[in-house]
């Protein structure tokens, strides 16, 4: 239908726009001029790129630094940006330790500029990015009058506008981090975002241990005890980015966080012990919002 069509391509153009500034891997990005930049001079950026960054700091500071754009030298360090993983030594692991951390990046409401206080600081905005262009797509949507539909990028982040005809709201399926051919439970979003992370998807062994891509930007390894995190929150920015945080932080942390906030809920999937089945963990949903299929 007409007035849906153009909103649907209003909300892909807006997902390009995004992409165009928020690309680590565009040199012509906004963000490649702010990494480039902001390590020697305050940098006046776009409205929308300080909004993302004054959300990833508040929740970086949120999860004790559990959740960190500045942790992609840590990654390389790993070999995970290559795809060639392996074991760093200590020596290169404190070297890259040392260039990550959020509190870092300085941001000046009045002027809306950034500055680093290493020149050798830089952002990447992946762990949160996708549910970002979604966000900013759902409101383009929005402003074209459209109160119901179901956005999301690949398997992992969603946004849900309204409802759907289903009462219970727009329903999304959680992949099983053990059986990719099934779904480990069903939720049912209504104006709320929604994401996925697990470490599946790029891990490696070596010395008979399993190491997963997700790293904690805190100690610098990879982190472990998890097998996949599902967030429904207001945004699907902040879904991404509490998955990611969740992963790091373990059950009793995500668990905790979410009594402190009401509007987040959370499917946590911790490692099983040696033998035994992986036991979903159900945080905030309640009964209507979610059905685990075991």
């Amino acid at each position: 239908s007409g007035p849906a069509q153009t909103a649907a391509l209003q909300a892909l153009d807006v997902v390009d726009q995004v992409e165009r500034e928020l690309s680590y891997y565009r040199p012509d990005s906004e963000l490649s001029r702010l990494n480039r930049l902001a390590g020697s001079q305050p940098v006046a950026t776009t409205p929308r790129l300080f909004r993302l960054l004054q959300l990833a700091k508040s929740v970086y500071r949120e999860t004790a630094g559990a959740h960190d754009l500045t942790s992609t030298p840590l990654s390389d360090c790993w070999g995970f940006l290559q795809r060639e993983p392996r074991v760093p030594s200590e020596r290169s692991l404190r070297a890259a330790l040392a260039r990550v951390g959020m509190h870092r990046v300085q941001l000046e409401e009045r002027t809306g500029s950034v500055s680093f206080s290493r020149p050798d600081l830089e952002i990447n905005t992946n762990s949160l990015g996708k549910g970002f262009a979604l966000d900013e797509a759902a409101a383009a949507m929005r402003e074209h009058s459209i109160s119901s539909a179901l956005l999301h990028g690949g398997g992992s982040s969603a946004v849900a506008l309204g409802s759907c005809s289903d009462v219970r709201g727009w329903q999304v399926e959680v992949r099983h981090p053990g059986h990719h051919d099934r779904p480990l439970a069903r939720v049912f979003l209504r104006d709320s975002g929604f994401s996925t992370s697990g470490a599946e998807e790029q891990g490696f062994e070596a010395d008979g241990k399993r190491y997963g891509h997700l790293i904690d930007p805190r100690t610098g390894y990879p982190a472990d005890g998890m097998l996949s995190v599902s967030v429904a929150a207001p945004t699907a920015t902040l879904a991404e980015a509490l998955s990611t945080a969740f992963f790091v932080m373990g059950t009793a942390a995500a668990q905790a966080y979410c009594a402190n906030h009401p509007d987040v809920r959370a499917l946590l999937v911790p490692e099983p012990g040696a033998g035994q089945a992986a036991e979903p963990l159900i945080v905030g949903f309640r009964p209507d919002e979610m059905e685990v299929l075991t």
